[in-house]
């Protein structure tokens, strides 16, 4: 039988590590590990990174939900004031509806009686009148400005086009996930059904929130425009005849008596616009309370999806970080075991490092 010769034994020494490839790869798997456990800590990282980004823009979401539902309440609050106001006036003045015949008789019978003086502050008055009779004639010839007077005067604020989501499906799943919040269930219980939404479908339907919002502050704007500028007419009618009040103006005689009866019509005048004004504002007001509603509640489904977007990044994190940890161990063992087949003592400081730190970290995970 023939020996082996020592080229043999030194090509393959005994309890060393194989020749060629395989060879090779043994001694290379430390460093592929540590290569994986720097790419996963990247991703670990990157991905915690997220989850915080996800997390600020729910709070900055839900800043803005707060915000509609202030504006909500503040016009339900507000509707209701004026509702009571307009009550309260109809039951003292009890006062006609305004409507531009009212205002054009009511104007047109100032102005006779202001014309039998002579009185010099009866004059002043009387121009005013006329002033104001014109200006409001030129404003019912405009086919917009009259158009908005009469839906004021109607007391309704005009039909909004309301737009929704084309899918039904998605409709019906944005409903039963704000119904849930409603119903004050958590971020876990709502989870499955957030993730049956996407973003683009939540901000969608946000849009489309708003733009109705918008689109029925642009109906009321004419209205809101002629509202301002009969204000103002009566609020200078006003001021052209209250100098002929009794308890201001010392005349006597019949002139004074159409002088009373001038300040009536005024008054009367003025509170059939207000309890008209009062009427709209305060459906109005409800009106925009429930867009602002509708908002805010799509802003509360942004933040559950950013909550759920956060969750998800950090759980991706974790088992980010989980791999990292098994491919440190992976390092720790490969090296390890070429020490102790090496006996070189850089390998087993290494080794040695490497057990450390899993030792550490899972000390630190397990009881801090």
């Amino acid at each position: 039988m023939n020996k082996p010769s020592a080229t043999d034994n030194s090509r393959n020494p005994p309890g060393g590590t194989p020749p060629g490839l395989w060879g090779t790869t043994l001694t290379m798997t430390p460093v592929i590990l540590t290569v994986l456990a720097t790419i996963f800590a990247g991703m670990s990282s990157s991905e915690m990174t997220q989850s915080m980004f996800h997390r600020a823009v729910a709070a900055q979401e839900q800043s803005k939900a707060g915000d509609e539902w202030a504006f909500f309440q503040t016009k339900r609050i507000r509707g209701t004031g004026v509702e009571t106001s307009a009550e309260l006036l109809e039951s003292i003045a009890h006062p006609e509806s305004f409507s531009p015949e009212l205002f054009n008789a009511t104007v047109t019978q100032m102005d006779l009686l202001l014309a039998k003086s002579g009185d010099k502050k009866a004059a002043e008055a009387l121009a005013v009148v006329r002033r104001i009779k014109t200006h409001f004639s030129s404003m019912l010839g405009d086919e917009k400005e009259s158009a908005a007077l009469s839906i004021l005067c109607k007391e309704k604020p005009p039909a909004a086009v309301i737009s929704v989501m084309p899918n039904q499906e998605t409709r019906n799943s944005i409903d039963r996930l704000i119904e849930a919040i409603a119903q004050r269930k958590t971020e876990a219980q709502t989870s499955d059904q957030v993730r049956k939404l996407s973003t683009d479908d939540i901000y969608q339907a946000t849009a489309i929130a708003e733009q109705n919002a918008d689109g029925f502050d642009r109906l009321c704007a004419p209205i809101a425009s002629v509202t301002e500028k009969i204000r103002a007419m009566l609020g200078e009618l006003t001021l052209a005849v209250k100098p002929l009040r009794r308890k201001l103006w010392r005349g006597a005689g019949q002139s004074q008596q159409s002088y009373e009866d001038v300040n009536e019509l005024c008054d009367d005048l003025e509170n059939s616009f207000k309890l008209t004004t009062m009427n709209f504002d305060a459906r109005r007001y409800r009106q925009e309370s429930s867009f602002n509603r509708k908002i805010a509640e799509m802003f509360e489904t942004q933040v559950r999806r950013s909550g759920v977007e956060s969750d998800r990044h950090r759980e991706r994190s974790r088992n980010f970080f989980y791999s990292m940890l098994a491919a440190q161990a992976g390092v720790t063992i490969s090296s390890l075991a070429l020490s102790k087949d090496r006996r070189n003592l850089l390998w087993l400081i290494a080794a040695c490092a490497g057990f450390f730190a899993l030792s550490f970290s899972g000390y630190i995970y397990f009881s801090l």
